[in-house]
């Protein structure tokens, strides 16, 4: 018997709020869309993400999704490689500057 690989994804938040709009965030099911890693659809405030065992995978993934949700909610028009840049560097920065990324957090 095969073991599988425990998945950490599935601790992911269950909404993200963007511009007031609550998103929720749900883990793709087996079989569904299998060629994407993430989708959003704006329209309907849902977050899709395929579940890895890399967590760093999952957070690139949703926070990717999310620019997304922000991009078509202020009709920015992003390339797919923007997006995918500004995820990556983005998450990069906040992980590498934990002390300025706390500060950040502090609320008004």
């Amino acid at each position: 018997m095969e073991k599988k690989e425990k998945l950490i994804c599935n601790k992911m938040p269950d909404t993200v709020r963007v511009l007031g709009k609550v998103f929720k965030i749900e883990a793709f099911k087996d079989g569904e869309c299998e060629d994407a890693d993430g989708m959003t659809r704006v329209d309907e405030q849902i977050i899709n993400v395929r579940e890895k065992p890399a967590i760093a995978y999952c957070q690139d993934t949703l926070l990717h999704e999310t620019i997304h949700a922000i991009d078509e909610t202020l009709f920015l028009k992003m390339t797919e490689r923007q997006v995918s840049n500004l995820a990556s560097v983005l998450l990069a920065v906040l992980k590498d500057n934990p002390e300025f990324t706390k500060w950040l957090l502090i609320p008004e």
